[in-house]
């Protein structure tokens, strides 16, 4: 299901997990953090995220240096 704007925003605590390839059928995993909350995406690893499933929800990001 796509949808046309975001509704929930996350801090990305560590670099993405893409094994050796960026492809759109790959698993991936992220830390992150959310709602006060630290959390691992996909929560359940026998439901992995696929790359493809990740980009169509994707919007963007903010990034900042100080």
């Amino acid at each position: 299901m796509l949808s046309a704007w975001p509704d929930h925003w996350v801090t990305l605590l560590a670099p993405i997990a893409h094994g050796s390839t960026v492809s759109f059928p790959n698993p991936i995993s992220m830390p992150i953090a959310h709602w006060g909350l630290m959390a691992t995406i996909p929560s359940n690893a026998a439901r992995p995220l696929r790359t493809g499933d990740f980009l169509n929800k994707f919007y963007g990001y903010v990034a900042a240096k100080s």
